[in-house]
């Protein structure tokens, strides 16, 4: 017999704690001003409003990297604002303020003007009447040159899976169970479906590409995502369309992933994108040609104020630094040459603006247009990222004269090597996520007061800065391996499982080697980790 309140609960069925770094008010800003849109400024105080926020990972994490600003975050399931709340208050945050409401609803709380507001993965997943009640919270509360980020499903790609949603969504309505063993049911369904080669699912790679994802997911995330009373793809166009209603204005696309994949397969089509007169004509066009399945746009008031986003003078007192604690491999069109390694060494330290970096001696030879086009392809390929803040080096003590230095002995100097650093995670939300969702989800984000957003660290980086920070004089690979093993989380070297014990000390020792001489100098660059010098026997 079919559970008639399967909808509702599976609208108060807890969603995953993820970071979605898409919603980040740092990339907003950079990406607004890159479509000639001016965008309120993210090195003083703004306010941020996150429109179902779910568990509050996202706006949490943004809240302890803008410690200055302020956060709302608002959602109708109670278990959701619970655990924001508790997360934040953990956290020790001070700036954010979680409230449990209906969209409707959210009249009848006092909230202040907001310079971003966003709302990721539910304008898709609610009601007609839950999109207009959005718009109208939108136009009440969005300040004048304020910036609205919204994501959903996209036509076309995402058509070819509605057939597979109607199919498991009917399956499922038939059968009783709790949301979790509904959506658990439903890929068992779809998952028997694929083994016998039905069609449907043989003739679409994505449908089938889709349910080895389902597999791997959360299964929360699947209630959520597949299984959802109310679901809509949407064209660029309509939301655009629905936007207007409330005075909101197109404004550009949040690219997925690095863009030089999509360089290269929009290549052949420059001139027909060429041709299109607005950016959202482009932009439509762009989908169609990718058969783009789920966009993120960002939305203004049609009276915004302008920028030059194609001029060097926009962007002058900006800052660009790396993030990625990982190596990242340069794609195969754009190998990097002498001159564009030099460029690229010269900005991702993060410690200077462009303005600055431009009027350096390696840079005298070249243009500002030049320096100002490779910054914005390394920002797009995910090589550097906008940074809210400079990087700050600590001061190293000033020696008294060289010949000091020149005069020690050997045994001071020896002395000097051997001075030994205690490290600490600067901020207590930093601490507290890292020692109770990394183990659990295998990654989690750490807050970056240096670049304004949140850094996601990979389950290795996680526990050796664990190793490091909780269990200093223990045996960091020992205690790693210990970690893994106690969490029952899995160590995928290049997506390999390892197994062999012997293999694995090898390679996590090699790996430890990396994270010392690499992440962590990163880590202390942008904020997170700081060191001290633990005081010898000796000391006063």
């Amino acid at each position: 017999m079919a559970d008639v309140n399967t909808h509702k609960r599976i609208g108060e069925t807890a969603y995953t704690f993820r970071y979605f770094p898409q919603q980040s008010p740092i990339l907003i800003n950079y990406l607004a001003r890159r479509a000639n849109v001016a965008a309120p400024a993210v090195d003083a105080p703004f306010t941020y409003l996150d429109l179902g926020c779910g568990n509050g990972i996202t706006a949490n994490t943004l809240a302890a990297a803008s410690p200055k600003s302020r956060f709302f975050g608002v959602d109708h399931l109670p278990e959701h604002i619970a655990n924001a709340r508790g997360v934040a208050e953990a956290g020790e945050l001070e700036n954010i303020t979680f409230i449990e409401s209906s969209f409707r609803n959210l009249a009848e709380h006092d909230l202040p003007q907001f310079d971003f507001i966003a709302l990721h993965g539910i304008y898709s997943w609610v009601s007609e009447a839950e999109r207009s009640d959005i718009r109208d919270v939108i136009d009440k509360h969005l300040k004048p040159g304020g910036l609205v980020y919204v994501s959903y499903n996209a036509l076309p790609g995402s058509a070819v899976l509605d057939p597979m949603r109607d199919l498991i969504k009917q399956y499922t309505d038939a059968i009783s169970g709790s949301p979790r063993e509904k959506a658990a049911e439903a890929i068992k369904f779809l998952t028997n479906l694929q083994e016998n080669d039905a069609r449907y699912i043989k003739d679409n790679p994505v449908v089938s590409a889709t349910i080895d994802d389902m597999r791997d997911r959360n299964i929360n995330y699947v209630a959520h995502e597949y299984l959802t009373e109310h679901y809509q793809s949407f064209s660029i166009k309509t939301v655009a369309a629905e936007m207007a209603e409330k005075s909101l204005k197109y404004c550009c696309g949040v690219t997925q992933g690095p863009a030089w994949i999509r360089r290269s397969q929009l290549r052949k089509f420059r001139y027909l994108l060429s041709s299109r007169s607005t950016q959202l004509a482009k932009d439509n066009l762009t989908g169609i040609l990718l058969n783009e399945n789920f966009r993120a746009d960002i939305y203004c008031r049609p009276d915004h104020e302008r920028v030059d986003g194609s001029s060097p003078k926009t962007f002058m007192t900006s800052t660009f630094g790396a993030t990625n604690l990982l190596p990242q491999l340069h794609p195969p069109s754009r190998n990097l040459n002498s001159e564009a390694d030099m460029i690229l060494q010269i900005i991702s330290p993060g410690q200077a603006d462009m303005g600055t970096c431009a009027e350096t001696p390696e840079m005298q030879m070249h243009s500002p247009d030049r320096l100002h086009e490779f910054v914005h392809y390394m920002v797009e390929d995910q090589f550097l990222y906008p940074f809210a803040n400079k990087v700050i080096e600590p001061v190293e003590p000033a020696d008294d004269a060289e010949s000091d230095v020149e005069g020690q002995t050997d045994a001071a100097k020896e002395q000097e090597a051997e001075v030994e650093l205690s490290w600490n995670i600067i901020s207590g939300y930093n601490r507290f996520i890292l020692k109770n969702r990394l183990l659990r989800t295998g990654r989690c984000a750490l807050a970056s007061p240096v670049v304004g957003d949140g850094i996601v660290i990979d389950l290795i980086t996680g526990v050796f800065l664990l190793a490091l920070t909780e269990a200093p004089d223990q045996d960091p690979v020992k205690f790693s391996d210990r970690s893994l093993k106690t969490s029952g989380r899995q160590w995928l070297h290049r997506g390999v499982p390892v197994v062999d014990p012997v293999e694995r000390k090898a390679l996590l020792t090699k790996d430890h080697v990396d994270f010392m001489d690499n992440r962590l100098p990163l880590l202390v660059r942008l904020g997170i980790v700081e060191s001290q010098i633990i005081p010898g026997d000796d000391s006063p």
